[in-house]
């Protein structure tokens, strides 16, 4: 990796580079291929790890593919500097690797936006229905008390006619 990364243009016969022009690099533009690659691989894993906590596998297949296609394109570009790929190739490639992931993250997006709304509206519905059972639990709870209450009155009224009786 530190062979070619801070020549600058010029001829390099390479790892297959026979005749082609390497690209100026900057320092530590390498490590950031490397680097956003690692990441976006260990975004796509994420992505995974929310297929059972949903319940709903297509967003985030979706969102995983989009964050493989970037990570791949950052690999590309790493062969690039490296010369194993040609440099018209790359430029294909990499247009063709950024409109898959962006298609992937527009369908992923669509597909959360509809998982956060099923999730609203199932909130909205479990807050109708706690509302419900806190009523009937006041009103069950009052009737209690006041038969309670009322038991207690009818106790004393039976002692208070014993009391007369005798």
């Amino acid at each position: 990796m530190g062979d070619f990364c801070y020549k600058s243009a010029g001829h390099s016969p390479g790892l297959g580079g026979k005749g082609k022009i390497m690209q100026t690099t900057y320092p530590m533009e390498l490590a950031l291929h490397f680097t956003a690659a690692a990441l976006a691989t260990a975004a796509a894993v994420c992505a995974l790890y929310l297929i059972p906590v949903s319940g709903k596998a297509r967003a985030w297949l979706l969102l995983c593919a989009a964050f493989i296609l970037f990570s791949v394109d950052r690999l590309s570009e790493l062969m690039a500097h490296a010369m194993l790929l040609d440099e018209l190739f790359h430029e294909v490639l990499s247009d063709v690797l950024l409109t898959a992931a962006s298609a992937c993250l527009l369908g992923g997006t669509c597909y959360t936006r509809t998982i956060f709304r099923e999730r609203n509206a199932e909130r909205h519905r479990l807050e109708q229905q706690l509302d419900e059972l806190q009523r009937f639990h006041k009103v069950t709870v009052g009737r209690e008390l006041r038969m309670k209450e009322l038991h207690e009155e009818n106790r004393a009224l039976k002692a208070q006619l014993v009391g007369q009786g005798k």
